[in-house]
Order: structure tokens, then C-alpha cells, then sequence
């Protein structure tokens, strides 16, 4: 089946549909935004594409019908030899139980090692390249990330990485200077893994705790985070850093904003209120997908807010 431009943004379609067609596509890309199945369906597509061998010049689509199309099938998994995937949140015990499945968090250095770099450096099986594809990678540790550095940089020609996240953030900076990175969302609805509800108290009790102003009011707001589920504080993080973008907004267009965006406004300068929210930002991704002691995080963003 072949993907549905139509639903990402008319802009991210076009530059994708460009980069495919051109037959000069990054060797690295990194797919953010957007739903987890959009992500993985785009990732299939673009991977179909550069193995397939039977595509028209100028298309950024693969033909369907050779050998390479027809082995990969529709994305939903692969019996070629030559596109790897690795989905972190597939890993764990076999044998556990879905929700216990879902507290795996990491792909392992061992598979960074084993999965990806070692099979790197191989020829091509059957097709003229070959493509790996890491799905969820927030679930990459650092340590892991960092194995990838050389490898991501000094790539063999004919390889290519695809990897899919929920938010970009969620990679380290030496990472993301090494993709070309396609937004398949606009970035407008926050990324919840919950319902919302705890989540929404727990952001509400940070934005008064900002509003009011100073690192101790923090503190006593943070002091939750460790007997708080890390899906739960994600999101939490997620919304509060909504907040803190409002309250910037509220900032250079008054009225704009609640009014807790405009205590927070109040309370803050333009420049520290741009550096609170990316930093906001970056510690919901971090606690998420890099097992962020999560103590130290309430520290951490506490230590943020010194005026």
C-alpha cells in the first residue's frame, strides 16, 4: 500500500516527495511528529523506495511489483534481507504481559552494536542498498546514541538510517546533527501517553508554582516527580511547557494568553521564558525515552527557575 502523503502537512509532503525523487535522499533521516503509525508507515515507504529496483526515474514512489517491493509487502514487517528494523518498544519477555511490556525503555547498547553497526559494514544481500530503520528510537539510551555517532556520520554508501520519534528532542544534539529530519506533524497538539488527567494537576501545580515565581515554589511543585509514573510526568512536562510557550506568546502579544500564561508572563523576561520552555521541553522528552532519574529532574528544572 502506498503512503498517504495527504496526511502530513502540504510542505513536509513536498520536501519528502522532493528528497525521494531526486534519488539523492539523506542517508540519515529522522521522521518526529505526527502519530506513531504515520511515523512507521512513512519509514516503510521511504525504505520500499530506496530498495526497489523497478521504480520510474523521478518518482518518489516504488513501483509495487519487483522483487524488493514485493518482499518488504506492506510495511507491517519485512522478509527482506536487506531493510533491518528495530522497534524498541517490541523488546522485553516474550512471555510478559502487554502493559508490562510497555515498561521497556531502551534498546540496548548490545543491539546498537549487534543490529546495527556490525551489519552496516556488510554488502548488500540482494538489493543495490541497504536500509535500517529504528522505530520509537526515544527508546535509544545515550550510551547507545553515542555508539551511533561514527557509524550515522561515516555511513557506507550505500546504507541508509531511517529513524522515527515521537519528538526530536528526544535525541542528543551530536545525534540530530547527523539526520536530516522531516516533521510529519505541525507540532500543534501536544504528545500525550496518557489520559491527561493526573497529568493536567501535576502541570497545573508547576504553572501556579512558575506564576508565583522563584526556584523554591518549584521545588515544593517538583517534589512529586519521584512517586510519579514517568508516562504520566512526560506529559505533565508536555503541558507545562505548553504553558511556558503561552506565556512567552503572552509576552510580545498581551491578551493572547490565560491567565496563568499571564502570571507567568509577568514573572519572567522574554529571553528566560524562551530558555525555560526549550529546556521544559528536552527534560519531558529525557524522562521519557532516557530513564532520567526522576528526583533529579524536579531538581533540575527547580534549579531553572532562580530569578
Amino acid at each position: 500500500m502506498e503512503f498517504d502523503f495527504s496526511l502530513i502537512p502540504a510542505s513536509a509532503a513536498a520536501t519528502l516527495k522532493n528528497a525521494l525523487a531526486s534519488d539523492s535522499f539523506p542517508q540519515a533521516a529522522l521522521l518526529s511528529d505526527g502519530s506513531d503509525a504515520l511515523r512507521r508507515a512513512a519509514a516503510f515507504h521511504i525504505a520500499k523506495t530506496l530498495l526497489c529496483s523497478g521504480r520510474a526515474p523521478g518518482s518518489s514512489a516504488p513501483c509495487g511489483e519487483c522483487p524488493h517491493c514485493r518482499k518488504i509487502g506492506d510495511g507491517e514487517s519485512s522478509g527482506h534481507p536487506d531493510l533491518v528494523v528495530i522497534d524498541g518498544s517490541d523488546r522485553g519477555d516474550p512471555e510478559a504481559k502487554e502493559d508490562e511490556k510497555k515498561k521497556v525503555r531502551n534498546i540496548s547498547v548490545a543491539t546498537v552494536r549487534e543490529e546495527l553497526i556490525a551489519q552496516a559494514w556488510l554488502t548488500p544481500h540482494e538489493a543495490a542498498r541497504k536500509v535500517f530503520i529504528v522505530d520509537n528510537a526515544e527508546l535509544l539510551g545515550v550510551v547507545g546514541q553515542n555508539a551511533l555517532l561514527k557509524i550515522t556520520e561515516e555511513a557506507p554508501d550505500d546504507v541508509y538510517f531511517i529513524f522515527t520519534v515521537y519528538d526530536r528532542h528526544a535525541l542528543i544534539e551530536t545525534i540530530l546533527s547527523r539526520f536530516t529530519s522531516f516533521r510529519l506533524g505541525d507540532g500543534s497538539a501536544p504528545h500525550l501517553l496518557t489520559d491527561g488527567k493526573a497529568a493536567g494537576e501535576l502541570a497545573e501545580a508547576l504553572a501556579r508554582a512558575a506564576a508565583d515565581g522563584g526556584e523554591y515554589r518549584m521545588m515544593l511543585a517538583t517534589a512529586a516527580f519521584g512517586s510519579t509514573d514517568r508516562e504520566t510526568l512526560h506529559d505533565a512536562l508536555v503541558l507545562f511547557t505548553g504553558e511556558l510557550t503561552a506565556a512567552l506568546k503572552e509576552k510580545y502579544a498581551p491578551g493572547s494568553g490565560s491567565l496563568t500564561a499571564m502570571e507567568i508572563s509577568a514573572a519572567y523576561p522574554g529571553a528566560k521564558l524562551a530558555q525555560l520552555a526549550d529546556f521544559t521541553g528536552r527534560l519531558a522528552a529525557s524522562v521519557y525515552g532516557a530513564n532520567t532519574n526522576l528526583k533529579l529532574a524536579g531538581a533540575m528544572l527547580s534549579s531553572r527557575f532562580d530569578q
